[in-house]
This record gives structure tokens, sequence and C-alpha cells, in this order.
């Protein structure tokens, strides 16, 4: 990509979050030549972002049209962008192609599939459905009840962190300011917030727009700073990484909420068990236990060994369909929200290039109208 040297004319975006929506955004900001400011209380990706499977894959359940709509347009783009900042950033994220079997084991499994898989394929994705042998022929120890399943390719996996850690190496390279602290308010008068006051008591000037992009922080922090209630809750994602004892695994599987994916390292990927924490987001227990029942369900063949256990912070919306809030906040003048719900790998694809759009020419994707923070959800 073609170098833009960023112009303090045009104004600086601040971004409070380095999770991947925040350095996405970044990124999307100064290869337009905007002037940015990253603000991180501890390192890149070092939330859920970090945590996360790392999974560009347009659907992870069952899920409705719009839901559809926004993650395969996400796959699209992330396919985009991906040569890009492996190339400019020297690193590799360890991406490679994926299938996955969303196994079925019951009947309603899988006529709910089977909806999902024609969603998928009106959006061009390649997916079909395989019968019991089939499935077995591609990882002969699952379940042996299993009836059948969704076989879907058009999917990357890499690693979430290495691919943040690519994204921020842009970002600096290209003249970015990245700030390590905390934010503990904004300063604001009337509708136009002017400076990010910080811990160490300092401030970072907000000059031509504040984006927050806290996650699963996201909801408390809007609600302190600016009095303003937004319904996003933090909610913890706690994952596993298993190595097989015997022959790695033939494909990737997802079933009853549980994803389980093969890194290019090797290391398999068991998530993620969702719960209601706070704001803390610690390996428990219970996680683990919940985690490998249904591995060992699904997967009843596959004896590995847990490499370790591991948590992150992310949001949750009510949003039947998992939709995001991204936009500017109401009442506010140059303040937006950018926060996923708990699928924020996948959809930083969409929500970080659209925002960018917006910010730098003015025009919105259509699909931010899906997104809008004004919407009617559910409490």
């Amino acid at each position: 990509m073609e170098a833009v040297t960023p112009s303090s004319e045009a104004g600086r975006v601040t971004i409070v979050g380095g999770g991947v929506v925040g350095c996405f955004l970044a990124y999307c900001l100064v290869t337009a030549g905007v002037p940015v400011t990253l603000i991180e209380r501890e390192r890149v990706g070092a939330g859920a972002s970090g945590a996360s499977a790392g999974n560009v894959q347009a659907i992870t359940g069952i899920g409705g049209p719009i839901e559809v709509a926004l993650g395969a347009e996400s796959v699209r783009r992330w396919r985009h962008y991906l040569p890009a900042i492996k190339e400019e950033s020297g690193i590799d994220p360890y991406d490679h192609e994926v299938r996955y079997l969303y196994a079925a084991l019951n009947e309603q499994e899988v006529t709910d599939l089977q909806a999902l898989m024609a969603s998928l394929q009106a959006e061009g994705l390649r997916t079909e459905w395989i019968d019991a042998r089939a499935a077995r022929e591609l990882e002969p120890r699952l379940h042996p009840g299993i009836l059948g399943g969704m076989y879907h390719q058009d999917v990357v996996q890499m690693d979430a962190q290495r691919c943040v850690n690519a994204m921020e190496t842009i970002v600096r390279a290209r003249g970015g300011t990245l700030i390590h602290g905390e934010v503990t308010g904004l300063r604001r008068e009337g509708a136009r917030v002017h400076a990010v006051e910080l811990r160490d008591g300092s401030t970072v000037p907000c000059d031509r727009a504040l984006v927050l992009a806290l996650g699963g922080w996201t909801g408390v922090a809007v609600s302190r700073w600016l009095g303003v209630s937004l319904p996003i809750r933090p909610h913890a994602l706690q994952k596993l990484h298993v190595r097989p004892r015997g022959a790695p695994l033939g494909c990737a599987v997802r079933w009853s909420g549980l994803n389980v994916v093969t890194r290019r390292d090797g290391m398999v990927h068991v998530g993620s068990k969702h719960e209601d924490t706070g704001l803390s987001a610690q390996p428990s227990e219970s996680g683990r236990q919940w985690l490998m029942e249904r591995f060992e369900a699904i997967l009843p063949g596959v004896e590995v060994d847990i490499i370790e256990a591991a948590a992150g912070l992310a949001a949750f919306i009510p949003d039947p369909e998992r939709i995001p809030i991204l936009g500017r906040i109401a009442g506010l003048d140059d303040v937006y929200a950018a926060v996923p719900t708990t699928n924020g790998f996948l959809l930083s694809g969409l929500m970080a290039p659209a925002l960018a759009a917006y910010l730098t020419s003015g025009k919105a994707d259509p699909l931010m109208h899906h997104m809008r923070p004004e919407r009617p959800i559910p409490a």
C-alpha cells in the first residue's frame, strides 16, 4: 500500500482502546493520511482480542439475516486488508485457511444449520451439507451419533495477538502516537469533548474526533465520563489451548456453543465459555470444566493435554442478532462508539474500515445503519 504522510491540518483522531477494533481503525486512518493517537491502558490486544480464537468466520452461531450480512462483508474486507497488513508490518500472523464442520447431533440442530447454510450461500460463501459418513471421513473421532453437519470453507484463522501487533507496528511506522495510560475522564464543554484525562494527570487533546473502543469497559466508561447510557455490558470469555496426543484434528468443529480450531502452530483453541463476571475476566475451574465437557462430548475419541487457560473481557450487547454498536453517540459532537458483541475479531474487518471512511469522507457505509447506537436494543 502506498505510504501517505499524515497531515496535522486534517485534525487528529483520538482512539481509546487498543483491542482489534481500535488498532484496525488506527491502521485504516493512518494509511489514509489521518493523524491518530491510540490510548491503551495495558498492551494492545490485552483483553478479549488477544484471547480470541482469531477466526475470520462469517457466523459463529445461528444468525439472523443482518448478522450474516455483516459477517460475510467482514470476511471479504479481512481478505482485502490482511495481505497489506502482513507485507507492511513484516509480521506473520500465522493465518491459514480452515475448513469447519458445524456438527448436528439431533434433528433440531439439522434444521437450524440447514437454514444457516442457506443464508451463507446467499452471501456467496462456500458451504454445503454433508452426511454422517462424510463428517466422520473428515474427523473419525467425532461423536458416533452425529447426523451430519454444515461444511464451511470460507474461514481464515490466525494468531489474534500477532495480528494486532502487526497493526500497531504499521501505526507507529506511519507516525501514529500510541500512549500507554489509563483514561480517567473526559473534558467536555457542552456537546464537545476536547480532551482525554489520564491517571497521571496529563491530557490528550481531541481534535477531529474521539472514538471509544473499549470493548467490555465501554458501557461503564460512557456512563461515568459522559452520563450516557448504552446497552453494553462486560462479559468474560474463557478459552483453553490444548494439544492432541494423537493425530491432528481433521477439521475445525463448532457445536453447542463450542469452537474447536487448530492454529497453524499446532495448538488447538477450545472456546469460549461466556460468563457474566462484571469487569473481571480470569480463567476458572468451572470454565475449564464447561469447555472440556463439551469437547469430550463432540470429540470423544480425542485425548488432549491442556497447555494453558486464558480469559478476556469482551462486550455483550443484548441484541438478538448480536449486532455491534458503531457510530456517533447522540447528543455529542464527533464522539463515536465502536463496540462489537463478543465477536469483535471478525467484525473489526467491517467496523474499522467503515468508521474510518466515514471520518475521512463523511460517507456512511450502508451497513452502518444497522449498527447505529441509537437503534432500539432490548435492555
